[in-house]
């Protein structure tokens, strides 16, 4: 399911800033923004933008977003932090009517920002001369195609979107994971038999696209190739499909310092058994394909009560170097497809993508 970047809402709540006469506080579900005084009353609709929203430079209505590079992102004005940014519903075009939780991203064109993933390593000066002969770009070209509809996209709600699950999971078995600042990339491997056959289907894909062949260079497969996940995927019993972050030199900004580049595991999905697998089950696989998998921070009974309090939980160093850590990430202990969606992210106020 796409994720839910633009919705109608109501402004719930309404506070000064200290020092500051133009501007206020609005609360609109679990996020603070900053807005023009006097602009919206307790109450009122408005459009929400969720921050990593990329807005469409061809609406005039976003003109003024012009100067962000119609990037909503999370800033810090007047030594107030704000995050998102909440529209008049007549700005916009939308009839005043319309229902409050109505996701409105499609029709206004907005989309998720992504940095290019199709970015990989630099070329050689070789590299680029030969660039100029059709040949040489048939050759060295990835051939590319959508992300598997069956397989879900790693793209968890941030908690300021869907407070209610603090309560779904309340006094539930959950376990907190480090978010890590990185390229998202999911592999699988599925084995089809025809008669007496047997041969596989393997996919490596990016956030978005699927990778059908290594011709050129890519994170994707290099991590793939480095580490061997295919052949190691054949050996297992079942098959699988394996979702990480890739981190390291040449992707966002190297924060954690390292000299070469590194994978780790957060999702595994036992595609034979139609089940997503928890930590342990995962991790004890990953110790057998000799697979790192992501730092875990708790397991246990969760005890949360606001949002507050969880973003406040996601601050901290994180566990590959002396940096702020992304974030975390929170999910049900629970190794079944259904309960699989019940899970967040909450991003460290502290951090600086």
């Amino acid at each position: 399911m796409a994720r839910k970047l633009a919705s109608v809402q109501k402004i719930e709540k309404i506070a000064p800033i200290p020092e500051r006469d133009r501007i206020e506080l609005a609360t609109v579900l679990g996020w603070e923004l900053i807005i023009q005084k006097d602009r919206f009353k307790v109450g009122d609709k408005c459009v929400f933008i969720e921050p990593d929203s990329l807005l469409p430079a061809t609406n005039p209505a976003f003109a003024f977003m012009e100067k962000y590079k119609y990037k909503v992102k999370t800033i810090t004005m007047r030594g107030q932090m704000s995050q998102g940014l909440a529209l008049k519903l007549d700005e916009l075009g939308l009839d005043s009517k319309i229902r409050v939780g109505a996701d409105v991203t499609e029709c206004l064109g907005i989309t998720k920002y992504e940095p290019d993933e199709e970015e990989g390593p630099k070329v050689s000066k070789i590299e680029k001369y030969l660039m100029r002969y059709k040949w040489f770009r048939e050759l060295v070209k990835e051939r590319k195609e959508g992300f598997p509809k069956w397989l879900p996209k790693t793209d968890e709600d941030r908690i300021q979107t869907c407070p209610r699950k603090l309560e779904e999971i309340k006094n539930q078995d959950i376990i907190i994971t480090e978010k890590l600042d990185g390229k998202s990339c999911s592999i699988f491997k599925k084995t089809v038999k025809v008669v007496l056959l047997k041969f596989y289907i393997v996919g490596v894909c990016g956030r978005r696209l699927k990778y059908k062949k290594y011709k050129g260079k890519n994170d994707y497969w290099y991590i793939t190739k480095k580490f061997n996940i295919l052949n190691k995927m054949k050996k297992l019993s079942i098959d699988v499909a394996i979702q990480g972050e890739i981190v390291g030199p040449g992707i966002q900004g190297n924060k954690y310092g390292l000299k070469e580049k590194d994978f780790y595991v957060y999702n595994m999905y036992n595609i034979t058994e139609d089940i997503w697998l928890d930590y342990d089950r995962m991790k004890t696989l990953c110790d057998y394909m000799d697979l790192k998998v992501v730092p875990k921070v708790y397991s246990g009974s969760s005890s949360f009560e606001s949002v507050k309090e969880v973003l406040d939980y996601s601050k901290g160093k994180s566990t590959l170097n002396d940096t702020p850590r992304e974030g975390v990430v929170i999910r049900l202990n629970d190794c079944s497809r259904s309960k699989r969606q019940l899970s967040f992210k909450a991003i460290n106020p502290d951090f600086i993508p």
